[in-house]
């Protein structure tokens, strides 16, 4: 049968048996980690600085539970930094950031909702920006 075998257990109410093993699962990527490495230093009587930067690798991966052709994500590795000042009290803090510099953007979800209508979210492209706290 198309659809596997059927069991009616009542009038509108049926159990298909299908087999989809072969089927991958979504977000489960063989491969997936993250290597990165900080970096502190005084800056004398001013306070300290720290440098930052990680690198994240995912391999391929499904994104949709039917793995559809058009829904498989990329390989996708992404770049992310800082550089940080801490002053010597600790009470004021500059963090320069920066996320997905190397701006790789790839599918993070797609759901085929009929076959006339299918919807989907990138990953975050890429961003930075300026952090400044202070404790009282």
């Amino acid at each position: 049968p198309i659809c596997g075998s059927v069991t009616v257990l009542q009038p509108g109410v049926a159990i298909v048996d299908y087999d989809n093993s072969h089927l991958k699962l979504p977000y489960a990527p063989k491969w997936d980690g993250q290597v990165g490495v900080r970096y502190s230093f005084d800056a004398g009587n001013a306070g300290s600085l720290n440098l930052e930067s990680t690198v994240n690798y995912t391999s391929r991966q499904e994104t949709n539970l039917l793995n559809y052709d058009f829904g498989d994500r990329k390989p996708m590795t992404t770049w992310d930094a800082s550089i940080g000042f801490v002053d010597k009290d600790e009470r004021f803090r500059v963090l320069v950031w920066g996320r997905n510099l190397t701006n790789n953007v790839g599918r993070l979800f797609m759901q085929v909702v009929n076959p006339n209508f299918t919807f989907a979210f990138p990953t975050e492209p890429r961003t930075w920006g300026v952090t400044l706290s202070a404790s009282f």
